[in-house]
Formats: C-alpha cells, structure tokens, sequence
C-alpha cells in the first residue's frame, strides 16, 4: 500500500504538469495567432476601394455634413477607419471639386495623412491597451459594463452580490435570505419599512441589472441611428441648439422603440428571472410560487399565477401602446 501510494503522487504530479503545459502553449499561441488575423485584415482594408475619407468627401459634396463627424483625432485605424483607398498620392473618388485644404484636413482628421506603417504599428500598440480608436462616440468603461450586464444572467449576478454583501466571503451588510426580520412583528412602521427594503435590496438589484442593461443599450442605439438621420442635419444647418435638437426632436423619436420594447423587457426581468433569484434568497415570491404549483398539480394556484403574469403583460402593452 506504502509502495502505491507513492507512485500515485508522481503520476498524479505529472499529470497536472501535462495540463499546465498544454494550457501555456495555447495561450501562448493566441498571440501569434491573434497578431496574423489583425496584420491580414488591415492589410486587405488598406487595399480595399472606398474608405472613411470617401465617405466623408461624398457626404459633404452631397450636403450630409454628418459624414464628416465622429473622426476627430483619429490614426487611421480599426474597422471603421482603416479602409482607405490609394492615400499616397492624395486622390480620392467624388474630391473633384472641393479645395485641396478641406480634403487634407478630411485626411488628417481620420489619420490618413500618416503613413502606412506608422499607422500599422500604432494600431498594434493601441490594440495593447485596448484602445480601439473614435469611430464610435461612446464612453469604454460604461459600455463595458452595460455589454458586461447584458450577456450575464440574473442568477450570476445573485451569487456575486451573495458572496460580496451578505456575508459569503466578503462583507455582511444585507441578510441573506427572507423578506423580513424574525423582530418584525416589535418595529414600529418606520422601522418594518426600512426592515424591508433592507431584505429586498439584494434580490432586486440581481434582477434588475440585467434588464436596465437591455433597456439601456436599446436607448443608446436608438440615440445613435436618430442622431444620423437627415432631419437632424437639417435642423443643425438651420442653427437650432444641440439641446433642443436632442430632446425637441431626437429624443421622441428614440424613445419610440425604447417604449416599444419596454413591456418586453419588463416580463422578461420580473418573471421569466425571478424563480431563481427567490430559491436563492428564500424568498416566497409568485414565480416560486407558481413553481411549486405546477409540480404539485396545484390548478387553482398554477392558473392563478398564470392570470396575474397575463394580466401584468397586457396591461404594460396597452400603456407602451398608449406612450407610442
């Protein structure tokens, strides 16, 4: 038993080290793999016809000076910038007719007036500190964590408010489980409000973040689709303040599809999420509820649950209906 035991560990070491191995090249191969993909296809964009500073030059010569925004300070790289056409010479399609000055400006604003090697490794060392250029006007950090917010389920989220605020590793400052405490019944009515809120937070904070993220990229994309429009050209070319082009104009009509998808949005964050979030924070909510219900044949409470989840979601319509 001695001697086994013995030539167990080894081979149970070297295993380990196999693994280790085998993951460190792969990781190690991401490098040079990711590097190839990049070079190949900023090359193929650079060769291609058509680019950010054609847009630009066809956009004003046809009075949409919108084209001609969302560039500044650019280097000429990523997607959305690097495809431009024979830069050398200076000779874009449809910049017959426009002064010479306004071209290289065009030029200069999207990084094309570098020349294509200093654009290529500045591109590399960007993409290093994951600095993807201005092509989009967003801000990286709060995107980020909307993207973050968006792809996470709710119940991920739950186990992470879990272990970070109700005493599973971290710190204990709400109560893991029920809705109120076991003195509830001696607090004055304050005292029971804020008892309540205090059992609530955590549980309605991992449904919530899922949804507002939803809510939230919609609103952004709307925002940035109304902002291209033509009318919102007109209406700068006309001297209006960006605020009241914003909420005067831009704004109703964006929130239209915000409105739309909020009945949606809704159902799903409340409902379809809440079975979980109540199994983990003990709770004894309707979705548990209706759980239980359905496992027990329990009719009159399934269909019951059924109605109000119904019910909620036709009435949220006619109210989106209503604001739309």
């Amino acid at each position: 038993l001695t001697s086994t035991k013995r030539h167990a560990c080894p081979h149970n070491g070297n295993k380990e080290s196999v693994v280790a191995a085998y993951l460190i090249r792969r990781l190690l191969l991401v490098i040079p793999t990711l590097w190839a993909i990049i070079t190949i296809n900023f090359f193929i964009v650079q060769i291609a016809p058509g680019g950010p500073v054609d847009q630009a030059i066809a956009a004003i010569e046809l009075g949409h000076t919108s084209g001609f925004t969302g560039g500044g300070g650019g280097d000429g790289l990523g997607h959305a910038k690097a495809g431009a056409g024979n830069i050398g010479d200076g000779q874009y399609r449809g910049s017959r007719g426009l002064d010479p000055e306004v071209i290289a400006e065009i030029t200069k604003r999207y990084g094309f007036d570098k020349p294509l090697h200093e654009r290529y490794f500045a591109m590399l060392w960007n993409y290093m500190r994951l600095d993807f250029g201005d092509s989009f006007a967003f801000d990286i950090w709060s995107s980020t964590l909307i993207i973050v917010g968006y792809a996470i389920p709710a119940f991920l989220f739950a186990i992470l408010l879990i272990v970070l605020f109700a005493g599973g590793s971290y710190l204990d400052w709400f109560p893991l489980r029920g809705l109120v405490s076991s003195n509830f019944d001696t607090l004055s009515w304050y005292g029971k409000a804020i008892d309540y809120l205090w059992h609530i937070t955590l549980p309605v904070l991992a449904t919530v973040i899922g949804g507002f993220a939803t809510l939230t990229m919609l609103t952004k994309n709307s925002f940035l689709d109304e902002i291209r429009k033509q009318y919102v050209v007109t209406a700068r070319a006309k001297g209006l303040d960006e605020k009241k082009i914003l909420y005067r104009h831009v704004f109703r009509n964006a929130m239209l599809l915000v409105i739309a998808g909020f009945p949606a949005t809704f159902i799903s964050m409340f409902f379809t999420g809440s079975l979980l979030i109540e199994v983990m924070f003990s709770l004894n909510g309707l979705g548990l509820l209706g759980y239980e219900a359905t496992l027990q044949r329990d009719y009159p409470v399934m269909f019951g649950t059924l109605y109000i989840f119904t019910l909620i979601g036709l009435l949220l319509n006619i109210v989106s209906d209503i604001t739309y």
